[in-house]
This record gives structure tokens, sequence and C-alpha cells, in this order.
């Protein structure tokens, strides 16, 4: 589990773990005070509720300065350890007298080499580098796969299905065929619901009414390709594609977004120039 990046090529540099913090492989950090922090989730349309007029970089992400830096690719921990909940390797920030030189290694830049604090390696993020996130129907739970429905009363462009775990946004969401003679279907919803979903473009193999009858389907809120909206995991290690993205999220280009296995869906997207600055413009 985790973020990785699939196109781009970007610098690397060892950061501190944050105090009292935990980081993961694959998450993505924001730099604060003398280190990295997990990234937290949108807050406002685009985030805006953690930018603020002045750069608040100690302050929480509600007080501001909240901005993308990078994602995690290595720790400097000589015994690598390995978090079951979140399936990921880790590191803890420890105090430094605490740790020994035996504990860390490997680190470059202008830091100490005989400084005895926990340190990731990152490699930096801008609007170019795409990134490939799994889509879990959960923010918090890794192992929790989107919602797999049957659709009933379907018609061209409507059909039912029992509650998908998903209340969709209208023309932010997406619905995936999974199985039926319209499998590798995607559409678009105009719909907000878990249960009664409506898109605009008929699908290849719906002439008639019912004809779709016990195709199953996915949904997530997340759109197939282009501008959309998105919101992270709490640790920022995965796309909740439950979350309702009407009032707190991200802005993203998708770039894909694969629904076709069941348990491994993903997308690949890069986050807009926005997300990168951690100020609040004024009118």
């Amino acid at each position: 589990m985790g973020f990785r990046i699939v196109h781009g090529t970007p610098q690397m540099i060892w950061a501190p773990v944050l105090n009292d913090d935990t980081l993961y492989e694959g998450q993505i950090v924001r730099a604060r005070d003398e280190g990295v922090a997990p990234l937290h989730q949108a807050m406002n349309a685009n985030d805006s509720a953690s930018k603020s007029v002045a750069e608040l970089i100690q302050g929480s992400c509600s007080s501001g300065g909240q901005a993308v830096f990078g994602v995690v690719v290595g720790t400097n921990l000589r015994t690598p350890t390995f978090d079951g909940t979140y399936n990921q390797a880790s590191i803890a920030w420890a105090t430094p007298p605490a740790a020994t030189t035996e504990t860390y290694f490997g680190v470059e830049g202008p830091w100490a080499k005989g400084d005895t604090q926990a340190m990731v390696k990152v490699a930096l993020l801008d609007s170019s580098i795409i990134l490939r996130g799994e889509v879990r129907n959960s923010s918090s739970v890794v192992t929790t796969g989107m919602t797999v429905g049957t659709l009933t009363a379907s018609t061209g462009v409507t059909a039912t299905t029992a509650t998908m775990g998903v209340t969709t946004v209208i023309n932010f969401s997406t619905l995936y065929w999974r199985s039926g003679t319209n499998a590798g279907t995607y559409r678009i919803l105009t719909s907000a619901s878990p249960t009664t979903h409506t898109w605009d473009n008929s699908v290849a193999n719906s002439t008639g009414t019912s004809e779709m009858n016990g195709d199953t389907v996915v949904t997530c809120n997340l759109r197939p390709i282009g501008p959309s909206r998105m919101q992270l995991s709490n640790e920022a290690l995965w796309i909740d594609g439950s979350a309702a993205v009407t009032a707190d999220y991200f802005a993203v280009d998708v770039i894909r977004l694969d629904l076709s296995e069941a348990g491994r869906e993903y997308a690949d997207f890069r986050f807009t120039p926005a997300a990168f600055d951690g100020f609040k413009t004024t009118t």
C-alpha cells in the first residue's frame, strides 16, 4: 500500500521525521517545522481551509500552510520495520539520545552522519509528476475494497443497485461495469445516491429496458479522466474512493482510473499547482 511515482524523475532528498510521528513508505508528506509530516486530508474545496495568508508552517492543518511536498520512498533504519495495519514499511520518531549510530545509517546531503534521528528519503513532487494510488472504500482500513453492486431496473441511462457504500457526487463520480455484456465500460454519473444511478451516454448493450439487469458494477468518487476531486486516506497512503467530495477535496488531474480488479483498484493522477502552495490569496 502507498503511493508510487509512475511518470517523472523527481529529486530525492533526506528529511527528518517530525517529532512524535510515524511515517510510512508510499506516504504523501508536507514540510513542517524541521522535518516532514503526513499530508492531512483536504479541508474545503481544493484544500483551501488548510492555507493561510501568512505561511504558518508550524501550525496544524487547520491553521494553514499545508502544501504537498513529496512522497516517502525509504527510511534510514538499519533494520527495517513493517506495519501490519497499513501493509507498509514504517519509521517512528524517537528522541535522538535514545538511538545509537547502529539504529540509523545511509543518510546523504547536509545532515550530520552521526545525528541519531529518524529520517526518510523523500521524492519531491510537482504538478508534472504522476502518482499511482490504490482506491479503497474507506479512509482508515486498507483492506476495504470498493463495493460491488448488481444492476436492476435498468434502462439505457439509469439503473438501481443495493447500497454501494458510496454516495456519488453529480459529475464527479464514476460507474464501472465489472461484469456482464458491458464489462469494462466507464460512465460519469449525473446522480447523487448510493442506490440510484444515472448517466448521459447510453452503453453499447442497453437497447431494451432491463437489458443490463444482472450486470455487476462499482462506483467511486473520482472521474475516469481529466480534472477531478479527490480525498486521501487519513494517513495519506491511498485514495478514499467513498469520501464525499462535495466540500472537502484536492483538485487533481486523473490520467487513468482502473476499477477492473477487486481489491486492486487504482488511479494515476497528478496534483494541480495549487496543492503545492501553502499560501491563501486575499481578495
